[in-house]
């Protein structure tokens, strides 16, 4: 039987500790936070990585990844209307990504970009809503702070958190 000195005991109660401290913590993160689960689309009830696989499998998720690319072009109205389509896509990655193409819109075609970006904070989706607010901070979209500063009373934290990253955005806290 092998000796038990003071520092092989302690590794195995850090050990242990550390395997109870990961069941907890795997308990924790798989309950519904308090308030997200007055939503429809919570974020522990979305399956984002099969829905992001199936993304990935669509000729939209290509067509977007080119826009998003580097060496892309300036966007044109063609484009944006185009990605403005796509915001309202069955599958919320494709959402989330025709929000990102609409937030590197050029200077004139920012207005009619925030509008359709605008619409989509009151997506079913919390990740839809977040970049959307996120998209209009980046644009600087003053027209919309009202609508922003409506949602640091949501009962959602994720639309209050998301609110108030994007008023952050504006410089002087919208």
């Amino acid at each position: 039987m092998p000796k038990i000195t003071f520092r092989r005991g302690l590794w195995v109660g850090v050990a242990l500790l550390s395997v109870v401290v990961l069941a907890v913590s795997a308990h924790v993160m798989t309950r519904t936070p308090p308030g997200f689960g007055d939503s429809v689309a919570s974020p522990s009830r979305i399956d984002t990585a099969g829905e992001l696989r199936r993304a990935r499998q669509l000729p939209e998720h290509a067509e977007l990844a080119r826009y998003s690319a580097k060496d892309h072009p300036p966007l044109t109205q063609t484009v944006v209307t185009r990605a403005g389509e796509l915001t309202t896509h069955p599958n919320f990655y494709i959402r989330i990504l025709a929000l990102g193409v609409l937030g590197n819109s050029p200077d004139e075609l920012k207005a009619p970009a925030a509008a359709l970006v605008a619409a989509r904070m009151k997506d079913e989706n919390v990740f839809v809503r977040l970049e959307a607010m996120n998209v209009l901070g980046r644009l600087g979209a003053r027209e919309y702070l009202p609508e922003l500063r409506e949602l640091l009373n949501s009962s959602d934290p994720g639309d209050r958190s998301g609110a108030k990253h994007a008023l952050g955005m504006f410089g002087d806290g919208g």
